[in-house]
């Protein structure tokens, strides 16, 4: 059966102070830590008509002007977004406000995080999260930024922690290339009694995924582990969880600048076809996947055939199913063992 927490607020309150200061270095970086303020140069909002930029509803209908130009689509969401960052705000209250005006200084500091997307930096980077699976997560230039799509990684770990029969030995699990620790911090919050492993090659990575799960109060319930894929692992495990890098060399020089100029690059290239980290994974498999186990890998829809291939050379015995995003592209390959 999978538990539900419920969060005593005076624990939680409790628990904050003890976690420390939460703020960003000079870097843009997470840390758990107290610095000192770091004075930046404002960049002012060059208006391209005479509307009073100090009202809310004018200010942003003008810097979606400004993000349309620079070919961002989502212009008119992410101006909404960057002003919410800057007035540390909810939608809701944002549009409660729509012919306020705002001071001068909240208008600086709005200024400067436009500036930023305008050049095109992620908006997760520049507000410093993502929202994945119901949950806000940290994100800086050293991990990548979560997509939806990864979300049926979850949903389909969960179904099948959902049929697991108790017996002697507890249902383990582990997250490869965990990153922020998205996939790891979501399992183990609705199922709280699986032993859950993440392991990464970066630990500049691993420090912001135990930041999210300290903040998760789940840090207790994850182990991180350094190390290659698999190896670092102390036992076999019933599932195996990967959103590894999958992208051709070709092929991300081709992608937008968001990713290209901003996002870790080891977090998306694999090689000449992209299979080179899957191939390396499926070569480790057999030594710690248990018998009746499933892997889940999130791959290119182009790889299909050629994943197909590589997962029957290690794991001839296996069953593979392929299933499909949101757009319904195949996005996940299910393998049982």
């Amino acid at each position: 059966m999978i538990k539900t927490e419920t969060k005593d607020p005076h624990k939680k309150a409790d628990t904050e102070q003890n976690k420390g200061k939460l703020t960003r270095d000079q870097s843009g970086n997470w840390v758990l830590t107290k610095n000192e303020v770091v004075e930046e140069t404002n960049h002012k909002l060059e208006a391209a008509t005479s509307l009073d930029i100090s009202i809310i509803a004018n200010l942003i209908a003008q810097s979606a002007i400004q993000l349309a130009q620079v070919g961002i689509k989502s212009a008119r969401l992410d101006a909404e977004l960057l002003l919410m960052s800057a007035l540390n705000i909810s939608r809701e209250k944002l549009i409660t406000r729509w012919t306020d005006h705002i001071h001068a200084d909240q208008l600086a500091a709005f200024q400067l995080l436009l500036a930023r997307r305008l050049k095109r930096e992620p908006l997760a980077y520049i507000t410093g999260n993502k929202e994945f699976y119901g949950m806000k997560f940290l994100v800086d230039k050293r991990v990548l930024i979560p997509r939806p799509e990864t979300e049926i990684l979850i949903e389909r770990t969960l179904h099948y922690v959902k049929q697991w029969e108790f017996g002697h030995d507890q249902l383990a699990l582990v997250d490869v290339g965990t990153g922020c620790g998205n996939i790891a911090i979501s399992i183990a919050k609705t199922a709280n009694f699986v032993k859950i492993f993440a392991t990464d090659t970066s630990p500049e990575a691993l420090e912001v995924a135990r930041i999210n799960a300290s903040l998760q109060s789940l840090d207790q319930n994850i182990s991180f582990l350094l190390g290659d894929l698999l190896a670092p692992l102390p036992q076999p495990v019933n599932i195996i969880i990967a959103n590894l890098p999958y992208i051709s060399e070709s092929k991300y020089e081709g992608l937008e600048p968001e990713i290209t100029q901003f996002e870790p690059r080891e977090a998306f290239v694999s090689g000449v076809d992209g299979l080179d980290h899957y191939r390396h994974l499926l070569a480790q498999t057999p030594q710690f996947l248990l018998q009746n186990g499933i892997m889940l890998l999130e791959i290119d829809p182009e790889q299909v055939p050629a994943m197909r291939a590589l997962i029957f050379k290690y794991l001839p015995q296996s069953t593979i199913e392929v299933l499909q995003d949101g757009q319904h592209l195949d996005r996940t390959i299910l393998v049982k063992a």
